[in-house]
């Protein structure tokens, strides 16, 4: 018989949930005994997979006590136990830790200033190098940042014995700074940089390449890994996870998870009876515009009757520029079934330029080419381009962001792109002046996120061309 709950019972928070593994907190309750954990069970979705979960389970743990052995900041490891079918790992809560992803995106405040966690960052990887021990699996969602703004691993699963070398060290440099490039300032990548080269003994630092040339190198291969890991990570964008939840209520489909699960029913029930439009602009794709707005008084636009291949592509695309934090329409809701359809939404108040043009006539062209440049540059930042820019597949906000519509393609960046990217936002300002031209360089080599000389090159190439 189950015993009523109290208000001494734990608390229990669900960080991470996976199909293999779960991560939850559990705290105690307010005024009651001991201190919180972090429990992290291994449940293995397939058998076979199944039969390593002990060996997962241990091997983290053995983790845990060799890192703290060497003196590294860690969680204190307690014990693995057995629950039903599964196996856990337990730990000490890092009390007011929070992760570094959620620093430096904005959704909980820096405990130090930006230059110091830099520092605390850069000093923590020298140490693992010195250590000769490998993370393995070094991103933002893995270092927590304590009240006192010191940093600490987490998520030790694929630890190594034995750093590979320099190479290895160099490799692990460009997996974190590939994670945090987009949300981080040149000037904070600069200082944890210098911050790991000061910590290294001189003859570690002396197998490393020149400290401006292992800067040009992490940066060139941080850009390709990020653009690598997002292109394959939006595939969790149609199964089970962390960025979607699968709904069969109204059929079969993917629902973000951050949507109420009640909208893909007034979806459906909206979609009846509304028949679908075609685009003016370069996109002749059969559409639709939901006339009101049904989740956070956000439009939403989608699009029906297309072949599922193509539909599906739309919304790897859409979740691919949101990985990349781009000013985009984002993905809401993908049915494969009983009618094919996906839905996206924009911001409050958001119109197209072709809507602006047509009743307001010509924008502010100075802040319009400045929010241009700002999209385009984010793009190229990213290693990333878009086929067909109109008037039609521009959004502007309220505020005079700029947002990308849905369906156009993305190719990797060819050095070329820069200037014809100049001049089809000249085309859709319609106003190739000098003044439109220079605001849209600005803002273009602003939003690029290189180093000194890149942006400098920047500007002289796109004012020359």
């Amino acid at each position: 018989m189950p015993q009523p709950t109290t208000d001494r019972d734990p608390i229990e928070r669900v960080l991470k949930e996976s199909l293999h593994r779960t991560v939850r907190v559990e705290a105690p309750s307010e005024g009651g005994p001991g201190a919180g954990h972090v429990v992290k069970r291994f449940h293995s979705a397939r058998f076979p997979r199944r039969l390593f979960d002990r060996w997962r389970a241990q091997r983290e743990l053995a983790a845990l006590r060799r890192l703290r052995t060497a003196g590294l900041p860690v969680p204190v490891p307690i014990a693995i136990q057995r629950k039903g079918r599964s196996w856990e790992l337990v730990t000490e809560l890092l009390e007011g830790a929070v992760p570094l992803r959620e620093i430096i995106a904005g959704r909980a405040p820096w405990p130090a200033t930006p230059g110091a966690l830099a520092r605390g960052l850069g000093r923590l990887l020298a140490a693992l190098h010195v250590a000769g021990i490998a993370h393995g699996d070094l991103h933002a969602g893995n270092v927590m940042i304590d009240a006192a703004g010191e940093p600490w691993l987490v998520d030790l699963a694929h630890v190594g014995r034995r750093a590979r070398g320099p190479a290895h060290s160099v490799s692990e440099l460009v997996r974190l700074a590939a994670d945090v490039r987009e949300q981080v300032s040149v000037t904070f990548r600069a200082r944890f940089l210098l911050a790991f080269l000061h910590a290294l003994p001189d003859a570690a630092r002396a197998n490393l390449p020149e400290p401006k040339a292992l800067a040009r190198e992490v940066e060139i291969r941080a850009r390709c890994e990020r653009r690598r890991v997002i292109t394959h990570a939006r595939r969790r964008w149609t199964r089970a996870s962390s960025a979607v939840r699968l709904h069969r209520t109204s059929g079969v489909g993917y629902l973000r998870q951050d949507i109420p699960l009640e909208l893909p029913a007034r979806l459906h029930a909206a979609l009846i009876g509304v028949a679908p439009a075609t685009s003016r602009a370069k996109d002749p794709s059969p559409h639709f515009v939901l006339p009101l707005p049904l989740h956070a008084e956000r439009p939403m636009i989608g699009y029906v009757d297309l072949p599922w291949p193509l539909l599906r592509e739309r919304w790897y695309e859409s979740a691919r520029l949101a990985m990349h934090e781009i000013g985009a329409a984002r993905p809401v809701f993908l049915a494969r079934t009983p009618r094919a359809f996906a839905v996206f939404e924009l911001p409050a108040g958001t119109r197209s330029l072709a809507q602006i043009l047509d009743r307001d006539g010509p924008a502010p062209v100075r802040r319009l080419a400045r929010a241009l440049g700002t999209l385009v540059g984010h793009l190229h930042d990213r290693g990333l381009t878009v086929r067909g820019l109109v008037p039609g597949n521009v959004w502007i906000a309220p505020d005079g962001e700029c947002s990308l519509g849905i369906g156009l393609a993305l190719f990797a960046l060819a050095p070329s792109r820069r200037i014809a990217s100049v001049n089809e936002a000249a085309a859709l300002l319609g106003d190739p002046s000098r003044v439109a031209r220079a605001a849209f360089c600005a803002a273009y080599v602003a939003a690029h996120r290189g180093g000194r000389a890149e942006r400098a090159a920047l500007r002289e190439e796109l004012l020359r061309g």
